[in-house]
């Protein structure tokens, strides 16, 4: 069994993805002019939250949750995806998983990271 050290943290799985989309030019610039490489949807399962890709780079489609949690379902069973447990005492601004998630939206906001999508835009 691995050890904790081992274990994918929650965001890894996403920010895979982000790099896989920037690295292949598949990101896509919405009619705003946004950037969009994984657009990060929460999905429960089993009591725990997962953030999977909610942006299909193969078709350019912005996914429902309920189709965000198909596509990944297995990536989730595989162990390939963190959960964190989705009970909390507190509000819902203050979960674990929203206030990691807020963390991770910013650091993929950076100015770098920004620059980096836009030269990857496919879909339009």
């Amino acid at each position: 069994m691995p050890n904790d050290s081992m274990l994918p943290g929650p965001f890894d799985y996403v920010n895979q993805y982000h790099a896989e989309t920037i690295s292949t030019g598949r990101a896509k610039q919405l009619a705003d002019g946004k950037v969009v490489t994984v657009n990060a949807i929460g999905v429960e399962h089993e009591g725990k939250i997962y953030t999977v890709p909610g942006y299909d780079r193969n078709t350019g489609k912005l996914l429902s949750p309920e189709e965000a949690k198909s596509k990944h379902m297995n990536a989730i069973l595989e162990g390939k995806v963190a959960g964190i447990p989705l009970k909390f005492d507190g509000p819902a601004s203050k979960h674990p998983a929203n206030v990691l998630a807020k963390q991770n939206h910013r650091k993929m906001e950076s100015p770098r990271e920004q620059a980096r999508a836009i030269d990857a835009v496919y879909w339009k």
